[in-house]
């Protein structure tokens, strides 16, 4: 069967995408060169100083596809969002104004995959717990997962709250 969350609910069906996760994984691997990647890149580890921020938690530091960094602070302000709308202009700009070395369409990806892992596993999101927030999250990670949107504006153009 499929498999269930902590709580003993399952994902939707159909919604686990192990091709896509396959495909994700074997697409980070070949990222070259690689880059130093903070693995939890999210608002919480960002400390902001008069001068420049300062990130922080470097438990899960690792070399790899920059992209999962970009992907990780993308899922958490959407996951955010369904929440507190007012993070959607934020989230936009940030889609907007991106200029490193990730690639936007495999951050997507990894956003998509990182969604569906805090709704469905081990470490899930505690402050989404209406099902209809639950179900709306969840469609918008597996459309991301299977590369069904172009660009990151458009995925965060899915945010709950006022459209762009």
């Amino acid at each position: 069967g499929r498999p269930r969350a902590r709580d003993g609910r399952r994902p939707p069906a159909g919604s686990t995408g192990r091709a896509a996760l396959s495909a994700l994984i074997a697409d980070c691997a070949a990222v070259r060169p690689s880059r130093l990647v903070h693995g939890d890149f999210t608002p919480k580890n960002v400390l902001v100083t008069n001068d420049a921020p300062v990130l922080l938690d470097w438990e899960v530091i690792h070399a790899g596809d920059p992209a999962f960094d970009l992907g990780m602070l993308a899922a958490h302000l959407l996951l955010k969002s369904c929440l507190i709308p007012a993070l959607g202009p934020a989230a936009r700009a940030l889609a907007r104004s991106y200029r490193g070395p990730a690639d936007p369409a495999l951050a997507v990806r990894h956003a998509g995959a990182i969604m569906l892992a805090r709704l469905w596993g081990k470490s899930r999101v505690e402050y989404l717990t209406a099902e209809p927030d639950r179900a709306a999250a969840a469609a918008i990670g597996t459309r991301a997962l299977h590369g069904g949107y172009g660009s990151l504006p458009e995925f965060l153009d899915d945010l709950p709250g006022e459209t762009p």
